[in-house]
């Protein structure tokens, strides 16, 4: 699952992941995000952190009350906001990816490769 309020960012990671194999649902709204997400059905949430009516660590903690399983992979153009949450979740790195905008799409997916181990 991919949650993103910039629907050009959305499109081109879409793109990308799917151009790699993996299925990709896409949502620019968290809210909707949360009412279709659906325990065990999801291997990764890329969740941009800034967003407008639920930033993406509510968004989170919500959805791993139904799902602590899921891996996580937050991103955002704040490097002040990455290192803060970065720190958070140290302890739970092997569960968490941490990507700083900007970074080329191949980039960031190579990233969530290595992560996911595929």
């Amino acid at each position: 699952m991919l949650v993103d309020d910039e629907p050009d960012v959305v499109y081109l990671v879409a793109t990308e992941l799917e151009r790699r194999g993996f299925a990709v649902d896409c949502y620019t709204d968290p809210i909707l995000a949360l009412q279709n997400f659906k325990t065990g059905l999801y291997q990764l949430l890329i969740l941009d952190i800034k967003m407008p009516r639920m930033d993406g660590i509510e968004l989170f903690n919500r959805m791993k009350k139904e799902d602590d399983k899921v891996k996580v992979c937050f991103f955002s153009a704040s490097e002040p906001i990455i290192s803060k949450w970065k720190n958070l979740f140290k302890d739970s790195s092997n569960k968490f990816l941490f990507i700083s905008k900007p970074i080329s799409i191949s980039k960031m997916t190579e990233q969530i490769e290595h992560f996911l181990g595929t």
